[in-house]
Formats: structure tokens, sequence, C-alpha cells
């Protein structure tokens, strides 16, 4: 009989805990489809900071069309369909997010890549124009020597003009 009593009193409190069970996790399915949507909000609102919404405007898109289908859902009292959706909007809104993060990196490397290339084309420019300025210096010199060379070369030949027009006299 004791026995028996246990069992009954055992059966009684799991039927009770069951009973007690239900509505808690009907709470605590809304708890969480309520806690996926913030989530999924605060992953569209971080990607919306990040410039998601101008690189990738499609996926921004879904993500929200997403979310507002969780909202639906929720409201509806579709809970378990409310967190399938909110998961699906943050996961795409976190996709989203790291695709824009490449995208800026790679764009900031280029930007780098770019900005390197134009100084080694201005370096290289530099040293043109130094190069450059050398060669016509150089070229002056030469010029000049030249210069010298037929200011002298003529000197002598007057000289040797003079000196036969003396010598046939």
């Amino acid at each position: 009989m004791f026995r028996s009593k246990a069992i009954t009193s055992t059966a009684v409190a799991l039927a009770m805990l069951v009973t007690a069970a239900g509505p808690a996790q009907a709470q605590g399915k809304a708890d969480r489809a309520r806690a996926a949507i913030s989530q999924a909000e605060g992953r569209i609102q971080a990607g919306d900071v990040a410039g998601v919404a101008s690189t990738l405007p499609e996926q921004q898109a879904e993500a929200r069309n997403a979310l507002r289908t969780a909202k639906e859902d929720l409201a509806a009292g579709r809970k378990e369909e409310a967190i399938a959706a909110a998961n699906r909007a943050s996961g795409i809104a976190e996709a989203a997010l790291g695709e824009t993060e490449k995208i800026k990196s790679a764009d900031a490397q280029a930007t780098n890549a770019s900005i390197e290339q134009a100084h080694a084309r201005t370096q290289a420019a530099e040293t043109n124009a130094v190069v450059a300025q050398q060669q016509a210096a150089e070229a002056d010199q030469r010029a000049a020597n030249a210069e010298r060379a037929a200011v002298a070369a003529a000197a002598r030949a007057e000289a040797a003009n003079a000196a036969q027009v003396e010598t046939t006299v």
C-alpha cells in the first residue's frame, strides 16, 4: 500500500510538472523568439552602420524581409517559425556584414596599392627629371666646350691667315 501511494504521488507530481511545464515552454519559446528577433534587429542595424545597405542592398533587404516575417509569425503565435525566420534574418545580416567588410578591406587594399603605384610613378618621374637635368647640364657643358673650341679654332685660323698674309707681303 505504501508503495502504491508513493507511485501515485509520483505520478501526480509528474503530471503537475508536465502541465506546468507546458505554458512555461510556450512562454520560453515566445521569449526565445523575441530574443532571436532582437538579435536579428541588432545585426541588421550593425549592417546599416557598416554600410551594408549601400554595398549589398539585396542581402540587407532580404534580411529585413525575414525579420518582418519573424515578427508576423510571432504575432500570429507561430513561435517556432518566428524563431527560424529571425535566425534566418540574423544569418543573412551577419553574412552580408562579413561580405561588406571583405569588400571594404579589398577596396582599401586596392586603394593602398594605387597610392603605392602613384608614389612609385612619382618617384620614377622625379628620378627621370634628375637624370634629364643632368643630361641637360652635360649637354650645356659640351655645347660650351664646343663653343670654346670653335672660338679657339677661329682664333687659330685667323692667326694662320694673318701669318700667311704677312709672309706674302
